[in-house]
């Protein structure tokens, strides 16, 4: 023991932090060090200092925390994240406040609504008959029904375009409303008002409820996605009181009379969709859709002369996922970039028939004729003979197949992709590139020829920049909703003699209808 001390004493003393900090979720940065000259470690911890950033300030570290103080720290861990504002990012805090605004004078809307459904259904003149009763549940099972067909119409499109739906919610919420103020004018078809009312709102819910995940997901920084859901939840509910309440005092002065009901949910209905509007603008998605992918590549073509040829290492720079939002279209149609229509994945020869066809009512199709194309396109990505105007290829072993139409310059060309069902998502990320690549050339051809064989050649070798660019500005390769109608194709390659096509159209779609 007495050669250990002295070993221990013979050393020089270890350097001593005169300060340092500790996070305090929700409150800030907590200051720690030591007042003065460094301590000896037996001297006690007295003259350890700590000071917490937020709640105090200097000259008052001992002071308790005041009522408000407490309120405002109770508030903040209820409604938002924990750890706030570290675990989400930038704009959350916006995108919470005109949120709030938006869901606030929703709420009063839907209350004067439900004031203007229960005196439709005599509820200010007395006891509701039973005939009113069993219509205000039916009602009810039409609205979910409707809701249950959007869904499996909308299916995956709530990941592909979370923000579209998200707005478009709000203004079917805005359209039930109305439609609910309007019953008191005509209270012999309550039914049929009352019904389609329930299912626009019906709809409207789930379509908020289904693009939540995705829009929370824009802002959770570090795995805390059900937090984030746990707070938008959480502020919903207490807008959805706050607003409660104040559509029942409004109500209460402005009467059941439709006209001025009205009146009064116009202003609302506007700051409703303005801010929602507002809101969404503010979520920034890193997945890729059609819209999000044709806007970073028409970006990209833009950045390159039109007819040099690609260097070895040609360096491309990818729009970031925030400058994209700023210009991403979502409360209304989307018009592509290019001038060029591409079909994603449409079905060859029409839909199947029989009770198939209520299966696919949106699918889009095109003529058997390019099938032919497809079955003698080498694998290789060889450009097959132009027949009839139809060029098709195979790209990175058979993963996709570019079908490029090219008709008379008074008409428009088109650009088919499929994938294949392996296909992996830089499968189907590198096939939409291809396809804008061909879809710039074919925008520029009435400005210089058109070498469709330069242009696959040119997306072949631009492929590898692109994807470098993309992988350095935050993009979510592993997740793209790059599907479109959904037909796959598979490439089964036999000996049997490829035969050339009927001369009529419509009877080579009859035969792939059999």
């Amino acid at each position: 023991m007495l050669r250990v001390a002295l070993r221990w004493a013979g050393r020089p003393p270890r350097r001593q932090l005169s300060t340092f900090r500790q996070r305090i979720p929700g409150c800030g940065w907590r200051s720690i060090g030591l007042d003065g000259a460094p301590a000896a470690a037996a001297q006690p911890p007295a003259l350890v200092r700590v000071r917490d950033s937020e709640q105090h300030k200097a000259g008052d570290e001992h002071r308790p925390p005041t009522v408000l103080t407490w309120l405002r720290l109770s508030a903040t861990h209820a409604v938002l994240p924990k750890g706030y504002p570290h675990t989400v990012r930038s704009t959350y805090p916006a995108y919470v406040r005109w949120t709030a605004v938006g869901l606030f004078t929703g709420r009063i809307q839907s209350v004067l609504a439900t004031q203007a459904m229960l005196f439709t259904i005599g509820l200010g003149t007395g006891a509701i008959p039973m005939a009113a009763a069993i219509q205000w549940v039916l009602k009810d099972g039409i609205g979910h029904a409707g809701a249950i067909a959007y869904a499996a119409a909308v299916n995956t499109r709530f990941d592909a375009d979370a923000k579209r739906y998200r707005f478009q919610s709000t203004v079917a919420l805005t359209v039930s409303d109305f439609v609910a103020i309007a019953m008191p004018l005509v209270p012999h078809s309550f039914l049929l008002m009352a019904s389609l009312s329930s299912a626009i709102g019906s709809i409207a819910g789930l379509a908020q409820t289904a693009s939540r995940a995705r829009v929370m997901s824009a802002f959770a920084l570090g795995g805390n996605l059900a937090d984030c859901t746990r707070a938008g939840q959480t502020q919903g509910k207490l807008m959805s009181i706050l607003g409660t309440s104040a559509g029942a005092y409004l109500s209460w002065i402005i009467g059941p009379d439709p006209f001025r009901v009205a009146l009064c949910m116009l202003p609302l209905a506007a700051l409703s969709l303005y801010s929602m509007h507002v809101s969404s603008q503010l979520v920034v998605l890193r997945s890729l859709n059609v819209q999000r992918a044709e806007r970073v590549f028409h970006a990209m073509l833009y950045q390159l002369p039109p007819d040099a040829r690609p260097a070895a290492r040609t360096e491309l720079t990818a729009p970031t996922p925030e400058q994209i939002a700023e210009v991403e279209t979502f409360a209304q149609q989307y018009r592509s970039v290019f001038r060029t229509e591409m079909l994603l994945q449409p079905l060859i020869g029409g839909p199947p028939t029989g009770g198939w066809r209520l299966a696919l009512p949106f699918a889009r199709s095109v003529s058997s004729t390019v099938a032919f194309e497809l079955l003698r396109a080498s694998p290789a990505g060889a450009c097959a003979r132009d027949s009839d105007a139809w060029a098709a290829t195979w790209h990175a072993g058979a993963a996709y197949a570019i079908a490029v139409h090219t008709p008379s310059a008074r008409d428009a060309p088109e650009v088919l992709v499929w994938h294949s069902s392996t296909s992996t998502p830089l499968h189907k990320l590198q096939a939409v590139w291809h396809a804008c690549v061909l879809r710039h050339a074919l925008d520029g051809r009435r400005a210089r020829p058109l070498d469709l064989g330069a242009a696959h050649a040119r997306a072949m070798e631009l492929w590898p920049a692109v994807l470098r660019s993309m992988e350095s500005t935050d993009w979510l390769l592993g997740m793209v909703y790059l599907d479109g109608d959904g037909a796959y194709l598979e490439r089964e390659d036999t000996a049997a003699p490829v035969r050339a096509p009927r001369a009529d159209a419509r009877a080579g779609d009859r035969e792939l209808d059999e």
